[in-house]
């Protein structure tokens, strides 16, 4: 399965965070270039790496340690932050 690497830039602070999912449907839930507020970043990337961690399941018998890891990091962002924003600069591939 593809591999791809979301690189993200907080908005206001100018810090930037890379995130990894193991399959590309990860693209139908963040676009490039498009800004999100921080829970509907986290909504989002929660949804995409949960369905790309099934895929896993159903194309190998288990699920992918490190998209286990990722939906961590991401569960650390506050869900009800409304006023940040996040912009995706990039997804590979």
């Amino acid at each position: 399965m593809p591999v791809v690497i979301v690189r993200v830039e907080h908005l206001g602070s100018g810090a930037s965070e890379s995130f990894y999912s193991p399959s590309t449907c990860i693209h139908d839930f963040i676009k490039k270039g498009e800004s999100y507020t921080v829970a509907d970043f986290r909504k989002r990337m929660l949804e995409g790496l949960k369905k790309a961690n099934r895929l896993v399941v159903d194309k190998y018998g288990y699920a992918c340690f490190g998209c286990d890891i990722e939906i961590m990091k991401v569960e650390k962002l506050p869900e009800n932050e409304n006023k940040s924003q996040i912009k995706v600069m990039e997804l590979k591939p």
